[in-house]
């Protein structure tokens, strides 16, 4: 058998990759119609976020940060393609091991679909007609390529690369059609009355945001808040169909409505969330105003057996968490949430509900788009992050970062002023909640969140060098300054700092000068800070 010209091996090479399109237009087309968790690539996406190894998430959102979504779908994409391409080659030599490989990968995309959480039958469909429509568009553009199998013509080949196209397109315009009529739109958020709260969160006090340009909002912006969690595409949950289910080791059974949910006692509360996979000095943290009905009315609702000492949590996606009970019927409030900085919670964050927890990272905590509360033991449960080796509690720690001057700026000579952020968790013993005593000195009591402003500090940096400095900087927190630093009673001090230091180093040099990044914070550190409690997002 002769072996196939150049000529038709790029038409392979189209073939294949025309074919794999045609494959997952369809499939999420039709996905949108019968349900969308079970299209071939959102399957595909959640099984490899689920299945990766906890290192490998660490390093891609410590390299990514909030887009390492959109890195899993650019290799998703780029191995999708290579296969397409191997198939396509493959056809136009053996037509029948192409078509065997195209319905062994139908049959990995089916599986996926079908052990998502709650997945019945239906979750094969979108699959199956991906797979036949795959097939089809493979064999007529391999049947007009040419090669082995038959001689092929150039414009019968164009001709069927024409009618792929046109039909791809057609499937694209239904399937946003469909994706656009079943998704949770800005206006049915918009539909979504938020009651006042019966206990308003007190008032950031003035003088509370550090005026230094470039110094984050002490309170982040919803479109500013960062997203992490294990959602590879955004769950839309209908607040008309959602429902919490609250069981398990309980006197009874409670069942939540969403508009039960708005016509209870909500309450506000401005709360710190952070990330465990939080670099130092990373941006993975911020402080919203979250509305929403403490944990502990519920579970007080359902009456908890003593011997529970853990509510698992789960999302309608699948993630869940494992909480300590004490941390939800506290008074440090735990809250589900419903808004966000006075509107409903974005979709992204949560919505219609998520649950936020001061004290804690989110993985065992901030559940998004929660609807269920399994009470039950840490001896007898598990959740998604401990079943990979995380600790089963996750308290938060201390930490800080700088923010001004930004990583990578050159530095004139001179006084530079430098801000930054810190953070904590309640401090106290159970019970003690946000008025607790903690490492904020002369903090006030209230519901404010664990983060406050560093005080300005100025640096006085000799004259600047033409080069980078050399060699690496003293390690963090073990400066004889960093303790004049913390027993300095000044708001505003002034080190003396190698020269032609660049940003990101002075970063970590200020950050060791004025306390390491995992200590509490001193008095002369915090400007006009309070009482705050700490939450954390998902991941």
């Amino acid at each position: 058998m002769a072996a196939p010209g150049r000529a038709h091996c790029g038409r392979a090479t189209f073939a294949g990759l025309l074919a794999a399109t045609v494959f997952f237009l369809l499939g999420w087309a039709s996905a949108a119609l019968l349900d969308p968790p079970a299209a071939p690539h959102a399957a595909l996406g959640a099984t490899v976020v689920d299945l990766a190894p906890a290192g490998l998430k660490d390093w891609a959102i410590a390299t990514f940060g909030t887009a390492d979504k959109v890195a899993l779908a650019v290799v998703m994409v780029t191995v999708c393609a290579v296969l397409a391409v191997a198939i396509g080659l493959l056809g136009i030599r053996h037509l029948p091991w192409a078509t065997a490989a195209v319905c062994l990968l139908t049959a990995v995309c089916a599986v996926c679909a079908l052990t998502r959480p709650d997945a019945d039958l239906v979750a094969l469909v979108p699959s199956a007609l991906a797979g036949v429509a795959g097939l089809l568009a493979l064999h007529l553009l391999l049947q007009r390529a040419g090669g082995a199998a038959a001689p092929g013509d150039r414009r019968r080949f164009l001709t069927g690369v024409g009618a792929t196209i046109a039909v791809s397109a057609l499937v694209a315009a239904v399937g946003s059609l469909l994706t656009r009529s079943r998704s949770v739109t800005d206006a049915v958020r918009e539909q979504v009355q938020v009651s006042e709260p019966v206990d308003d969160a007190p008032p950031i006090p003035p003088g509370t945001q550090v005026e230094l340009a470039g110094m984050p909002p002490f309170v982040t912006p919803n479109e500013d808040f960062y997203r992490v969690d294990t959602a590879f595409v955004v769950p839309q949950v209908d607040p008309q169909d959602w429902q919490l289910r609250v069981h398990g080791l309980v006197d009874q059974e409670v069942r939540l409505t969403f508009d039960e949910l708005l016509d209870a006692a909500l309450v506000a509360a401005t709360i710190t969330v952070t990330c465990v996979s939080n670099t130092v000095g990373g941006d993975l943290a911020g402080n919203a105003t979250w509305i929403g009905l403490p944990v502990r009315d519920v579970l007080a609702r359902a009456g908890v057996d003593p011997s529970a000492d853990m509510v698992l949590s789960r999302s309608v996606d699948g993630f869940t968490a494992s909480t300590p009970l004490p941390v939800l019927t506290d008074d440090r409030d735990a809250l589900l949430a419903v808004a966000m900085n006075g509107e409903p919670l974005p979709v992204e964050h949560g919505f219609p509900v998520r649950m936020v927890v001061p004290g804690l990272y989110g993985y065992v905590s901030a559940t998004k788009w929660v609807t269920e509360l399994e009470v039950t033991r840490f001896a007898d449960a598990t959740a998604y992050w401990t079943d990979r080796g995380w600790d089963p509690r996750g308290p938060i720690k201390t930490a800080c970062r700088i923010d001004v001057p930004r990583s990578g700026s050159e530095l004139p000579a001179g006084s530079v002023p430098i801000g930054g952020t810190a953070w904590a968790a309640p401090r106290g013993g159970p019970g003690a909640g946000a008025g607790g005593r903690g490492p904020l000195a002369g903090c006030r009591p209230g519901r404010h969140t664990g983060g406050g402003h560093l005080a300005a500090v100025v640096l006085h940096l000799g004259r600047r060098s033409s080069r980078p400095a050399r060699g690496a900087l003293p390690r963090l927190g073990r400066h004889r300054g960093a303790d004049r630093a913390h027993r300095s009673p000044a708001a505003e001090r002034r080190l003396r700092l190698p020269r032609g230091l660049r940003a990101d180093q002075l970063t970590r040099y200020a950050t060791a000068q004025t306390g390491s990044p995992h200590a509490p914070p001193s008095p002369a550190n915090v400007s006009r800070s309070h009482r705050h409690e700490h939450a954390n997002e998902q991941g």
